[in-house]
């Protein structure tokens, strides 16, 4: 026949048993609680790290949606600006080349030379009227109107009339290319400080993106480690407490 354990002998093994796996429990039921606080605090923080980039990307993205409009709509009236620029110099410098046309007919006293300019001149003063010069264009205009048999090609007061207007003339052409010049200068340098400010904030919104998505995936996978590691404790716990009300029994 077998030999049976004494009672007491049976006693104190379980008793060690239930003491080994108590204290098993117990260092089980630590590492997991301070697991569970380390991924709690954790997940809190990439919590509020994803609101605030989802904040900025929001943020970055219609700031530079607007920046894009501000910069469409201000080239829109600079490319006006410039259409004017090209047809008022444009106007200018027909003047003068017609103006010039006309003052060497005169002084080289060709007279059919010169009726071929003479319409080109009259427009020529219309635009030196409509531009503030009335005084200087209707005494040309009027020293034109006589009988062309008559005319005199060397005439002092059509040359000194018509070559003050061309001056005139010379001097707004460069006064309206000076401008344009330096508003687009102006424009370029304001067009191209918009145009590196959005692409900065582009850049910031797909860098933002980029680890918006990093941040959002580890969530996830430390909810899911969490909910792993909350399962396991209440495992701990529930054992514990039943091997501990076995112990009592």
């Amino acid at each position: 026949l077998r030999h049976a354990f004494p009672l007491h002998v049976a006693l104190e093994k379980f008793a060690c048993f239930c003491k080994t796996k108590t204290n098993g429990k117990v260092d089980s039921i630590n590492t997991r609680d301070a697991t569970k606080t380390r991924l709690a605090g954790e997940i809190k923080a990439a919590v509020a790290q994803a609101a605030e980039l989802n904040f900025n990307i929001e943020k970055l993205t219609a700031d530079y949606g607007q920046m894009e409009s501000e910069l469409a709509k201000a080239q829109a009236i600079r490319d006006e600006e410039n259409a004017v620029y090209n047809e008022v110099y444009g106007d200018l410098s027909k003047a003068v080349v017609a103006l010039g046309s006309a003052l060497d007919s005169i002084r080289g006293s060709k007279k059919a030379n010169f009726m071929q300019t003479k319409e080109a001149v009259i427009e020529s003063l219309k635009l030196a009227d409509a531009m503030g010069k009335s005084p200087k264009a209707k005494a040309a205009m009027a020293l034109l109107q006589g009988p062309n048999s008559d005319y005199d090609f060397h005439s002092g007061g059509i040359i000194d009339t018509i070559t003050g207007i061309k001056e005139d003339f010379t001097a707004e052409k460069t006064r309206v290319n000076n401008e344009e010049n330096t508003a687009q200068t102006a424009f370029s340098n304001a067009a191209q400080a918009k145009r590196q400010a959005i692409g900065a904030a582009k850049a910031t919104v797909n860098t933002d993106t980029n680890t918006l998505r990093a941040t959002d995936s580890s969530i996830a996978t430390k909810t899911g480690l969490e909910t792993e590691n909350n399962a396991n404790l209440n495992d701990d716990r529930t054992y514990l407490k039943d091997l501990t009300e076995i112990g009592r029994a």
